[in-house]
């Protein structure tokens, strides 16, 4: 069932409806505990053990270029909640190059390790781009809706 603003989900408060995906809708919400906002992407059904996985591998990866999972529930991963643009296209060449290599720095050795998550994660509908701020010195991409 859809969520709504002002509902609750665990400690979060649902503000907006932000992408709907295959799986399920991306909704911002406010975390009050840490006083911020953050991303909910929540599963139309209960998490695999495969999806608690990922969860795990999308959870050790530390770079700029990729949003932070902050909390998993049981349908719902808490994500860092990034504004920008969902990516678009046809992009020039350099760009769609310069995403691209973004892309791979972020996922780095975690390639190894995550090899299923490629296909699923790095596909234009699911990449947000946004400006360079001072403590990240590029654009990046991150998860933006369910697939």
């Amino acid at each position: 069932m859809p969520l709504t603003p002002g509902d609750q989900l665990g400690p979060y408060a649902i503000l907006a409806l932000i992408g709907r995906g295959g799986m399920g809708e991306v909704y911002k919400a406010h975390d009050p505990r840490l006083r911020r906002d953050v991303a909910i992407k929540v599963s139309h059904d209960q998490f695999t053990e495969r999806f608690t996985r990922e969860a795990r591998a999308i959870a050790s990866l530390n770079h700029t270029n990729v949003c932070h999972l902050y909390d998993v529930g049981p349908n719902y991963l808490v994500m860092e909640f990034v504004e920008g643009e969902p990516l678009k296209g046809p992009l020039p060449l350099e760009t769609a190059i310069e995403y691209a290599g973004q892309i791979l720095e972020a996922l780095g050795d975690g390639l190894a390790t995550i090899p299923a998550m490629v296909e699923k994660i790095a596909t234009p509908k699911s990449e947000t781009v946004w400006p360079a701020t001072p403590h990240r010195h590029s654009s990046r991409a991150a998860r933006s809706e369910l697939h």
